[in-house]
């Protein structure tokens, strides 16, 4: 069976056989594995470091935080100022029509101030707020999760050895 097997692989490896008189390597059997020790606090660390999870949690906090400033910038006082200035006069040919513009100026202002915005400024912001904190709630539950899961993943490593270790005597 053992030989076989041994056949098989050279031929599918396209190795050399003993009928062609090269020489031919041995096959073995590797060594087994070291046993691996996983500190869960080290797991913890290295998954904060290199998983791309850490960081969407720092951008979903650092863009609720955007989006609270930004309702805070943008509804403020508001005010309008408008001005207009226009010259208007008439004359028989194009050239007279641009002398002594002076007599013929029209200027007017406006401007306009919200008196009452009924709360709609202070809601913006609270609905901001309101988000924000919902956001961070949600990261913190997120969080836990990502560390209970490594750390369950990481205190698991010897029980997985364990059932390879299991299966290569049952092989």
């Amino acid at each position: 069976d053992a030989e076989s097997a041994t056949v098989n692989l050279r031929t599918y490896c396209t190795l050399p056989g003993p009928a062609t008189g090269d020489a031919v390597p041995p096959l073995a059997v590797p060594t087994p594995a070291p046993a691996l020790a996983v500190v869960p606090a080290e797991a913890l660390g290295q998954a904060r470091q290199h998983r791309a999870a850490t960081l969407a949690f720092q951008r979903r906090q650092l863009q609720a935080a955007r989006d609270v400033a930004q309702a805070r910038g943008t509804t403020g006082f508001l005010a309008t100022l408008t001005a207009n200035l226009g010259y208007g006069k008439e004359a028989p040919y194009l050239l007279d029509s641009y002398h002594a513009l002076q007599n013929q100026q029209q200027v007017a202002l406006a401007f306009s101030l919200p008196l009452v915005d009924w709360g709609r400024r202070r809601a913006t912001v609270r609905t901001a707020e309101l988000a924000r904190d919902q956001t961070q709630a949600i990261v913190t539950q997120d969080e836990r999760s990502f560390e209970q899961t490594v750390l369950t993943q990481a205190a698991q490593v010897p029980a997985l050895a364990g059932q390879a270790r299991l299966a290569a005597r049952a092989d």
